[in-house]
């Protein structure tokens, strides 16, 4: 079962509590490319979200370690977030955009978790875009049959 869990903030984003064996709270973010990512925001939005979490979505930046080819200042400012957070970036370097203009692909939707779920999880991109720009992500919990998707 699935709810929805208020949350206050500015940012374009929705969390939901799923009721399995064990209870895990998913939080869904886009930040478009043309705003500033402010990490104040961010942090008193992970601040809402109870543990264990999982937080993902469209950051709109590029960094090498999460497998662009290069890391611009949204990047480093997306970097600083993470370590701040003490959330675990749960990305494998695969690609989850494509531009069918330019036949490029690049990394901009990055999946974080809290340290304790990190061991569990598995994250992948599926191999077809479904209509999309962006490839699915599946997030499998190896101590069970969870599977947690993004939309399309």
């Amino acid at each position: 079962m699935a709810t929805n869990l208020p949350i206050i903030t500015n940012l374009e984003a929705t969390v939901i509590h799923i009721s399995t064996p064990k209870s895990i709270y998913i939080c869904n973010i886009y930040i478009p490319p043309n705003q500033d990512i402010n990490p104040v925001e961010i942090n008193n939005l992970t601040e809402q979200i109870p543990m264990p979490r999982i937080i993902l979505g469209d950051f709109n930046g590029h960094n090498c370690i999460w497998g662009s080819d290069t890391t611009n200042a949204r990047g480093r400012t997306l970097e600083n977030i993470i370590d701040a957070t003490k959330l675990i970036l749960l990305n494998n370097s695969e690609k989850t955009r494509f531009d069918s203009f330019t036949g490029n692909s690049s990394v901009l939707d990055l999946t974080l978790c809290d340290p304790a779920l990190f061991p569990t999880l598995v994250w992948e991109t599926l191999p077809y875009l479904y209509g999309s720009d962006h490839y699915p992500i599946l997030i499998t919990n190896q101590n069970g049959h969870d599977h947690y998707t993004t939309p399309l």
